[in-house]
């Protein structure tokens, strides 16, 4: 590293070499044409522009100096995702646009998108100082400490992860490279400062404690190649190849592949022959059951498996020599697990008949649907089937449409299945087999065989358990069924009965209660914190509008107002401005109990009068 008077000294050489033909007979001149002369002015204004540049210069330290966060540091076979970019520019830049990329970034003004210039606020009776000094991001607040004690903390923003929906933010302890998060988290559509436990599924009372969270779990599945490093309760030296998630998290070690490639004879030959390149792993390449363990290395919940050589999984490798993916179908697994860490750790990620119920698991969801587990390798779906880490299309406006879920074009449609059962794309067997019309969302097939069943990113997000509704799995688990997803006003007897009749589905033993009120509405009401969730979204989702009206719905989202779970009002309150005349509906979720107290009863006194109407004169009302 090159700074101080070094830097100073080396920029004035280069200015000095650089300029002086250009300079020279301007020099002459006014010098009077004396060689000498000239040549000192020279060397004294290039010393000049060299001290300023440098003075002005931001001082740059090397990543392997950083001693207050995880750093940078690949391991020997990985070169980063700045190697790739010069032979693979398209594939370079779908990446760059991704929210993979974004997953974990070090900390500045441009991967922050929470408001930090000057800003405070005081939530749930604390208070939050943001600020920015120059290109740092620092937050100040009080920590609540045992027997009433508190703790004013002053820090630096080292890391952000997230990028999509919204930031999680963390500090340095100060104890080694051990980060702390931020207790506030920022919602980007919102443009919201909320408390962390807002954000996800927790009781009121929670409080966990943040400290050394993203060292020990976070690492592992928001940077590439993470190396947690941990020597103590607090003594942590945790480095990674790369923030985010990198070319060589799908393509593992490049360093041979870059090697070999700078031969362009190789490179022809190659070319010229179509034959593939075995010095890098490409995930297209492998079979659906590997090439989807690729995406299942995070998107997954299962323990890791101890090794004595210490390595950790590579794209193309087994997964199941490195993680014990969680499944009820290996009953002492599941024992296992409910001894050691207890029944709610289970119900917390699970149906209690092993399908996900939170975000980011989809390949625990896809390896227990039928469609992988049977089919042959040419018809067996995997992650890819659906998804594309690679559009063809890198226009910007493009980039940013597939980003949202990195779909192949199409997938958003029946062409996701057809592609395999072929024959619903003949319109009247698909209608023959719906029920519904051709264009309805019911004649989608996701919207029947994968629905909105597990919570995340506060909303409900499809299970990616290919399975078909059934009544007697909602009474066995409480997870909710398509068919009471899309007719929110309808009975789980209703959707028993339909079921019956148009597939010979056996109806379950139901309660008088289950026969005849609505499934979403009792389970708003009645449910787990989960089930609110889920009810909650499905009561302001179009197509449930669509099928089961919309005038009814806001008394019931009222009462979700004042949900204990600060998660459940969220998603009640967005899904109460998609009720008519309550698109403007001003409501803060994270307000004191008294406030919301006062909004459900503010709904209630509008819905009435909505649906009762004013008399048109006083004489009407005696």
């Amino acid at each position: 590293m090159i700074d101080g008077p070094a830097e100073t000294i080396l920029i004035t050489i280069v200015f000095a070499i650089g300029g002086l033909p250009l300079a020279w007979p301007v020099l002459r001149r006014v010098a009077k044409y004396s060689a000498p002369l000239s040549l000192l002015l020279w060397l004294g204004l290039s010393a000049a522009v060299g001290w300023g540049i440098s003075i002005n210069t931001p001082t740059t330290v090397e990543e392997a100096e950083v001693l207050q966060r995880p750093i940078v540091d690949p391991e020997e076979g990985y070169v980063t995702a700045d190697n790739c970019a010069s032979c693979h520019p398209h594939h370079h830049a779908s990446w760059h646009r991704s929210y993979h990329r974004t997953m974990t970034q070090v900390a500045s003004p441009e991967s922050v998108h929470g408001n930090f210039d000057s800003f405070a606020t005081t939530i749930y009776g604390r208070s939050y100082e943001l600020s920015r000094e120059g290109d740092e991001l620092w937050a100040k607040w009080v920590r609540p400490m045992p027997a009433g004690a508190s703790e004013e903390l002053h820090r630096r923003i080292e890391l952000v992860t997230g990028s999509h929906h919204m930031q999680i933010y963390w500090t340095a302890t100060g104890k080694t490279r051990e980060l702390e998060m931020l207790p506030i988290v920022y919602l980007k559509e919102d443009g919201l400062w909320v408390p962390r436990r807002s954000v996800f599924l927790e009781p009121p009372e929670s409080g966990l404690s943040e400290a050394g969270r993203w060292n020990q779990v976070c690492i592992d599945c928001h940077t590439t190649r993470g190396q947690q490093r941990i020597r103590g309760q607090h003594d942590m030296d945790s480095r990674v190849t790369e923030f985010g998630i990198a070319c060589e998290a799908c393509h593992g070690p490049a360093e041979k592949h870059v090697q070999l490639n700078r031969d362009f004879k190789r490179r022809y030959v190659l070319h010229r022959s179509g034959e593939r390149d075995d010095s890098i792993v490409n995930p297209r390449h492998l079979s659906p059951r590997k090439s989807s363990e690729v995406c299942g290395q995070c998107h997954v919940v299962g323990g890791y498996l101890p090794r004595s050589d210490g390595k950790s999984f590579e794209p193309g490798q087994d997964l199941g020599e490195f993680r014990e993916v969680l499944q009820f179908s290996k009953p002492k697994m599941i024992e296992d697990i409910r001894k050691r860490f207890g029944e709610d750790y289970l119900h917390g990620l699970m149906w209690n008949d092993g399908e996900v119920r939170v975000s980011g698991r989809e390949f625990n969801g896809l390896i227990d649907s039928p469609c992988h587990q049977h089919g042959d390798e040419k018809r067996m779906i995997s992650c890819q089937s659906c998804h594309s880490m690679h559009p063809q299309d890198t226009r910007p406006k493009s980039l940013d449409e597939w980003a949202d879920d990195q779909l192949h074009p199409g997938m958003r449609s029946n062409a996701a299945c057809t592609q395999c059962h072929s024959e619903y794309r003949d319109e009247p067997v698909l209608v023959a087999h719906t029920h519904h019309a051709a264009d309805s969302a019911a004649s989608l097939c996701y919207n029947c065989h994968m629905p909105y069943t597990s919570y995340g990113l506060l909303k409900a997000i499809r299970s990616h358990t290919i399975s078909s509704p059934n009544v007697a799995k909602s009474v066995e688990t409480g997870r909710p069924n398509a068919c009471n997803q899309c007719h929110v006003d309808r009975s789980l007897g209703w959707a028993a009965k339909q079921l019956q009749e148009w597939y010979d589905i056996k109806p379950p033993q139901l309660s008088a209660e289950e026969q005849e009120t609505s499934a979403i509405v009792r389970w708003s009401l009645t449910g787990d914190a989960a089930q609110r969730a889920l009810s909650a979204w499905s009561l302001g989702w179009p197509n449930a509008h669509e099928a089961s009206g919309t005038n009814w719905i806001a008394p019931h989202l009222a009462i979700l107002l004042d949900d204990p779970y600060d998660a459940v009002r969220y998603i009640a309150h967005r899904s109460l401005q998609r009720a008519p005349g309550f698109a403007d509906f001003e409501y803060d979720y994270v307000s004191e109990k008294a406030q919301r107290s006062g909004a459900a009863q503010n709904v209630m006194q509008f819905w009435h009068q909505q649906m009762i109407p004013a008399p048109t004169n006083a004489t009407a009302i005696l």
